[in-house]
C-alpha cells in the first residue's frame, strides 16, 4: 500500500511540474509576444511581434494604462476621427512631444470628463489636450440628457461612471493571462510573420491604422445609410452640452492644462445630408456657440479635399493624410497656406465668413456631381424626413 502511495505521490508531483512548466512555458510566451502591447518592458521584433494586431478589441481599457506609464505631453482625444487619422509622430520635435493618441471610438463627452480627469491624475507631465468635437455624434448621444435641470449639472458631472484604475488592470491581466491571449499570441506571432499587411491594427502611438477605405469613388451608399441611421429621431443640441464643454474647460485650467479644440473636416457629401434634412442650422449654431470658446480650430474640407481619394476613408472620416496636415497645422501654429479655412483660429468674429464659405463650397460641389444629388434624392423619398429642433427653441 505505501508502495502504490508512493507511486501515486510521485506521479501526482511528476504531472504537477510538468503543467507548472507548460503554464511557466506559456506565461513567458504571453510575455514575449505581448499581443495588447501592454508590457512596458517587452521587446518588439520585426515580423515576430512589431505589429499587436489582436489589440483592437480592448484599446479602450489599455489608453488609460499607456497614459500612464508613457506619460505623454500632449494627449489626442475624441471619437473614431482623431483615432483614425491622427498620428502622434507628426508631433516630434514639436512644443508638443511626446504625444499620444488616446481618443477612444463612440465615446460621449461624458466618458471625456471622466478620462480627462483621470489623465491628470496619473500623468503629471500632461500639458496639452488636444479635442475633436464631432457636433453630429455628440448630439445624436446628448438628447437622454436633455431632460436634466442645469441646476443639476454639478451633480451629473461628479457621478459620471468610468472604470476604476484597479478594475481596468485586473480585467487586462485576466485577458492578457487567460486562454484567449494565448491564442492572441499566436495568432499575432502568424500576422506579423505573413508579408500581408492588415487591414488595420492600433499603432505603438495609439492610433488606428487603416490600410484603407471606401475611397475609391463619392461613397454611394451614404444616402441610404444615414437615412437609416437617422430616421424618426430628434436631433438636439441643448445648453448642457455647452456647459459640460465649459466644465472641461475649467477642470483643465485648474490643472494647468490647455484644451485645444479641433473640429476635423468632413465630405461634401456629409455637409449635403445635412443641408437636405435641414440639420445645417444645426450646425451653424454649434459652430457660433464653440466661437466663443479659446483654442477652438476649425478645418475645412475645401481647396480640393472633396476627392475620395486619398483623403477620405469615408465622409465623416478623413484619412491619416488630412491628419497629417491637421498636426502639421498645429505644429506650426498657423493655418495651411494652400486651403482656405483650414486651421483657422474660430473666433466670434470670423465664424459667419467660415459658415458662408462652408455652404458656397457645399454649393460648388453639388453643382459638380449632379449625379449624385439626384441618386440621393430618390433614396430621400423612401424614408421619413429627420425632425429638427431649431437654435431658436433652446435660447
Amino acid at each position: 500500500m505505501k508502495i502504490k502511495a508512493l507511486a501515486s505521490l510521485s506521479f501526482l508531483a511528476g504531472m504537477f511540474g510538468k503543467s507548472l512548466v507548460v503554464l511557466i512555458s506559456f506565461v513567458i510566451f504571453i510575455l514575449f509576444i505581448d499581443p495588447y502591447g501592454i508590457n512596458p518592458w517587452g521587446l518588439e521584433i520585426s515580423r515576430v511581434n512589431k505589429i499587436k494586431y489582436e489589440r483592437v478589441n480592448i484599446d479602450r481599457l489599455i489608453k488609460p494604462w499607456e497614459v500612464y506609464w508613457k506619460q505623454p505631453k500632449t494627449i489626442f482625444m475624441g471619437t473614431s476621427r482623431p483615432h483614425q487619422s491622427l498620428n502622434p509622430v507628426v508631433l516630434d520635435n514639436s512644443v508638443f512631444a511626446p504625444a499620444y493618441n488616446a481618443a477612444v471610438p463612440a465615446s460621449t463627452i461624458d466618458d471625456h470628463t471622466a478620462f480627462i480627469q483621470e489623465y491628470i491624475q496619473s500623468n503629471p507631465n500632461l500639458k496639452y489636450i488636444i479635442l475633436d468635437v464631432f457636433w453630429r455624434y455628440w448630439v445624436l448621444h446628448n438628447t437622454n440628457l436633455e431632460v436634466v435641470k442645469e441646476a443639476d449639472l454639478g451633480q451629473t458631472l461628479d457621478h459620471v461612471y468610468y472604470e476604476s484604475s484597479f478594475s481596468r488592470v485586473f480585467v487586462i491581466l485576466c485577458k492578457f493571462f487567460s486562454i484567449d491571449g494565448i491564442f492572441d499570441s499566436f495568432l499575432t506571432l502568424k500576422k506579423n510573420f505573413s508579408k500581408e499587411l492588415a487591414d488595420y491594427y492600433i499603432s505603438t502611438t495609439g492610433y488606428l491604422f487603416r490600410k484603407g477605405g471606401d475611397s475609391s469613388g463619392l461613397f454611394p451608399n451614404y444616402g441610404d445609410n444615414v437615412m437609416k441611421e437617422g430616421q424618426d429621431k430628434f436631433h438636439k443640441l441643448g445648453k448642457i452640452f455647452f456647459h459640460k464643454l465649459s466644465n472641461l474647460y475649467d477642470i483643465c485650467k485648474k490643472n494647468g492644462v490647455t484644451l485645444i479644440i479641433t473640429i476635423l473636416p468632413e465630405h461634401p457629401v456629409s455637409d449635403h445630408f445635412y443641408m437636405e434634412t435641414g440639420q445645417f442650422v444645426m450646425l451653424e449654431y454649434f459652430l457660433k456657440r464653440l466661437a466663443h470658446y479659446p483654442n477652438v480650430y476649425y478645418f475645412s474640407s475645401l481647396g480640393g479635399l472633396d476627392q475620395p481619394n486619398p483623403y477620405w476613408w469615408d465622409p465623416h472620416h478623413p484619412s491619416i493624410t488630412v491628419g497629417n496636415m491637421v498636426l502639421e497645422s498645429l505644429k506650426n501654429g498657423k493655418p495651411n497656406s494652400k486651403i482656405p479655412d483650414f486651421g483657422v483660429l474660430l473666433t466670434p468674429q470670423n465664424v459667419k465668413k467660415i459658415i458662408s464659405r462652408r455652404k458656397q463650397g457645399l454649393n460648388k460641389w453639388m453643382a459638380s456631381n449632379k449625379a449624385y444629388v439626384s441618386a440621393y434624392k430618390e433614396t430621400q423619398k423612401v424614408y421619413m424626413p429627420i425632425k429638427v429642433i431649431a437654435p431658436t427653441e433652446l435660447n
